[in-house]
C-alpha cells in the first residue's frame, strides 16, 4: 500500500472518530488531508472503497489481539492483557462501534464481512474459556451452552461498551471496561482461579501505587 493512501485512511480514521461517519464526505475529507478530491478518488474512487479498506486494517489488527478459535489460548494473564489491548484498539477505531449500525446498512459488502467477524470471535471466546476450564481457572459444567452463554455476553459487553457508557454518563476507560468483564467471569472461576485473579489485580494495584508516589 502506497503512502498516500496510508496517509488517507488514517486521516479518514481520526476524522470518522472526531465527526462520527456520516459527517465526513469525500469532499471534507480531501480539504482536512489537503488533498485535491481528484488526488482522493484516484487512491479511494467511493466512500465505500475507503470504509473496506479500513474494515479490512481494522479486522488485520484486532487478529492480532484475540486469534482465530484454534489458536486462542489465553491463561488468566494473557485473557487480561486481551482485554488491554482490545480497548485500546477499540479507542483507534471508535467511529465503528459508535456507527455500527449506520455502517452495516450503508454497505452490504462490510455487514457480510462483520457477521462473520462476529462468530469467529464469539467462537474465540469460547474456546479460550474451554482452555481455561482445562487449566483448572473456570468451573466444569455439564451444561455446554453456559460457556457460550458467558463467550456472547463477554463479546456484547465489549463490543457495545463505547456506546452504552454514554447512554449512562459513564466513564470511558480501560479500568471500567476491565471490571465490567471480570464481573461477569467471576462466578466461573474456581478458587485456584480465584486466587490468580486476585494476584493479578493486586500486583496492578501496587503498579498504580508505585506511579502515584513518583
Amino acid at each position: 500500500m502506497s503512502k498516500t493512501k496510508d496517509r488517507i485512511m488514517e486521516g479518514a480514521i481520526a476524522l470518522f472518530n472526531l465527526y462520527g461517519f456520516s459527517n465526513v464526505s469525500m469532499q471534507r475529507m480531501a480539504d482536512d488531508l489537503g488533498l485535491s478530491p481528484g488526488n482522493l478518488t484516484y487512491h479511494f474512487p467511493r466512500k465505500e472503497d475507503l470504509m473496506l479498506s479500513i474494515y479490512n486494517l481494522f479486522q488485520k489488527e484486532i487478529l492480532f489481539i484475540i486469534p482465530n478459535p484454534e489458536e486462542n489460548k489465553p491463561d488468566l494473564v494473557v485473557f487480561d492483557n486481551q482485554i488491554r489491548a482490545f480497548y485500546k484498539l477499540q479507542q483507534r477505531f471508535l467511529f465503528f462501534y459508535l456507527d455500527l449500525l449506520e455502517i452495516e446498512r450503508s454497505y452490504e459488502v462490510i455487514a457480510q464481512k462483520h457477521y462473520a467477524h462476529i462468530n469467529n470471535q464469539i467462537d474465540s471466546l469460547e474456546a479460550g474459556l474451554k482452555y481455561n476450564q482445562g487449566l483448572g481457572n473456570l468451573k466444569n459444567n455439564d451444561d455446554m451452552k453456559t460457556l457460550r452463554f458467558l463467550a456472547e455476553q463477554l463479546w456484547f459487553t465489549a463490543v457495545f461498551w463505547p456506546r452504552q457508557i454514554r447512554v449512562r454518563g459513564i466513564d470511558d476507560n480501560l479500568t471500567n471496561l476491565r471490571e465490567a468483564l471480570w464481573q461477569q467471569i467471576g462466578p466461573h472461576l474456581t478458587s485456584k482461579g480465584k486466587n490468580k485473579v486476585k494476584l493479578l489485580l493486586k500486583m496492578e494495584q501496587l503498579d498504580l501505587q508505585k506511579l502515584d508516589h513518583k
